[in-house]
């Protein structure tokens, strides 16, 4: 039984990062999470915890994190329930494991500063406890595994709750003192489960439940439960009645009207039984936050620059090309020739970029193939993979927009330029397309430019109103790297931050909204030039998070670092893209 059981438990709250202030900006709610986390698990009508045995660490430096982590975890006994719980700054490496970031942590050296999860598995791996609940409120939280099929050998399960899928950024707390939503509607899941429902105490999977109805309610950020092992573990007891959620007015009704309703209390209070509403919640909130900032990532969007350019450099002894002086047209091109493809006479930028589909169906986050456009004109090419140039060689082109005849080639409007190009979340193979106040949906063949399908439109870009935060128009999208459904959305000096719609249905949510100058000092946001707009961006293949970055006729590489605030910087250039003679 859960009551003849021991339970230990560890919360964990970093909200200020000293050593790396501009790439782990302070967060509000890390702080308050593990207080009312504390405050739940110990109250005598709740919780299953004994104040003695849950020890609060906040804002603590790396090696006192792994030390009282490794030590609660040896400490425990068979029959243990283990509760290790983290709010802070999540951030993933190259390879895709997951740190949990500590006071001292600095985003380029995770290694040695932040607390990994295969270091939190190892730890686990070697403790007796018979059952770990690991609950995880960061950015990019589902990115822990959890423990290998066969573990754990000496215990009964392990269970991962974490706030996001791996690929998801995490809502951080509204303002001070004010939990993040994740953990503010755990906390209410504990206090106000519905009394008498399938036994005396509640259960890590009808927790997870009821906080994934109430944080997805409205939103696409999903919390996740992974679970290794056999059964299921009680974590709370069931109050013998509703209570008021921490903060409310009013008692709760004993009996008479309202009496065993789901969610009542009175007088003049809202209660909420598991099956209540969600409240609202805070639409611009996100994980990191002192500053009105951005998430970092850009990655597709990037596509569209390079396409025509030669480069003579920005300066200095900064001159090189954008691609080798063999990209010739055709398959067998060498790095023997002199020509090169250049911006075309009369055209001042790269409007556009577009992946080309794989022949398998497979979607990259940064796939070799594109084709760019420019004005009326269009090029596919071949990206280097080495970083050393943005173009390993042209494919095709360059040829006129009218041969795309089934889309942009024949809709009013499209053929005379397109603006940006989004894809479809979950499909390699079907774009948005953008034109001034207009867009289409379309589906195109990886084998030829010609092989396109008109899938709908044109429609006015207003059905994007919200996603977009209103805007009018867009100038570019870089995606989040990593997410298949979150992009930064460019118009002038402003980007919106969004998630988008599973599917090709338009619209999504708005996250946060923002300028390049105030966001973006690392790199566009303080050069001239790329402050007040860009027009396009190019992942580099086999390179996670550098990208090309087009605005008129400069461009550089950047690097950015992502968590639910961004860290940029410039890696090369700028340079000048050269006009063509033709």
């Amino acid at each position: 039984m859960a009551e003849d059981r021991r339970y230990r438990g560890l919360l964990i709250g970093n909200a200020v990062f000293p050593g790396d202030p501009h790439g782990l900006p302070a967060l509000n709610g890390p702080r308050d999470d593990i207080a009312q986390l504390e405050q739940v698990l110990t109250d005598p009508q709740v919780g299953l915890f004994d104040s003695a045995d849950l020890e609060t660490l906040s804002d603590h430096e790396i090696q006192d994190v792994r030390e009282r982590v490794d030590d609660l975890f040896t400490k425990a006994r068979r029959g243990d329930v283990v509760l290790l719980y983290y709010s802070g700054h999540g951030l993933l490496d190259e390879r895709g494991t997951l740190y949990l970031c500590a006071k001292n942590t600095r985003s380029s050296a995770l290694r040695s500063t932040a607390l990994s999860a295969i270091e939190i598995n190892n730890i686990v791996d070697g403790s007796a406890a018979s059952s770990t609940v690991i609950i995880l409120d960061c950015c990019y939280s589902g990115a822990f595994k959890g423990a290998a099929a066969e573990a754990p050998l000496s215990g009964r399960g392990r269970y991962v709750l974490t706030s996001s899928r791996s690929t998801q950024l995490t809502r951080a707390a509204d303002g001070p003192g004010r939990p993040s939503p994740f953990t503010g509607q755990l906390v209410r899941a504990l206090r106000t489960a519905q009394p008498g429902k399938s036994g005396e105490h509640l259960t890590v999977a009808e927790i997870y439940h009821q906080v994934h109805d109430w944080v997805t309610a409205g939103a696409v950020i999903a919390p996740q439960l992974r679970f290794t092992g056999e059964g299921d573990v009680a974590f709370a007891r069931r109050p013998a009645q509703f209570l008021p959620e921490q903060g409310q007015k009013g008692t709760v009704a004993p009996g008479g009207k309202g009496a065993g309703q789901k969610g009542t209390v009175a007088p003049g209070g809202e209660g909420a039984g598991l099956s209540g509403p969600a409240p609202e919640l805070p639409l611009r909130a996100e994980r990191s936050q002192a500053r009105p900032a951005v998430l970092t990532m850009n990655r597709r969007r990037a596509l569209a620059a390079l396409s025509f350019a030669g480069v003579a450099g920005g300066g200095g002894a900064l001159s090189w090309a954008l691609w080798p002086k063999g990209a010739r047209s055709g398959a067998d091109s060498k790095n023997s020739a002199s020509d090169r493809f250049d911006v075309p006479r009369g055209r001042k930028k790269i409007d556009a970029v577009m992946p080309v589909p794989a022949r398998d169906g497979a979607q990259s986050d940064a796939p070799r193939d594109y084709w760019l456009f420019a004005g009326t004109d269009y090029l596919r090419v071949s990206i280097s993979a080495t970083a050393q140039y943005p173009v390993h060689r042209v494919l095709k082109g360059p040829a006129q927009l009218k041969s795309w005849g089934d889309t942009i080639g024949k809709v009013e409007g499209f053929e005379e330029g397109i603006d940006t190009v989004l894809r479809v979340p979950g499909e390699s193979d079907q774009h948005w397309v953008f034109s001034k106040d207009q867009y289409i949906c379309m589906k195109v063949s990886p084998e030829r430019n010609y092989e396109d399908k008109l899938v709908s439109g044109p429609s006015p870009i207003s059905d994007w109103s919200d996603a977009f935060d209103g805007f009018t128009s867009i100038d570019a999208v870089i995606p989040v790297p990593g997410s298949t459904n979150q992009v930064w959305v460019f118009s002038g000096a402003k980007y919106v931050l969004t998630e988008l719609k599973d599917g090709a249905e338009a619209g999504g949510r708005p996250w946060k909204v923002g300028t390049i100058p105030v966001q973006w000092k690392g790199s566009i946001g303080s050069r001239e030039g790329f402050s007040t707009g860009i027009d396009a961006a190019i992942p580099l293949p086999g390179e996670p998070h550098q990208y090309w970055v087009f605005s008129g006729m400069r461009y550089m590489k950047i690097r950015i670092l992502t968590d639910g605030e961004h860290t940029d910087s410039v890696r090369q250039g700028p340079g000048i893209l050269r006009t063509g003679s033709a």
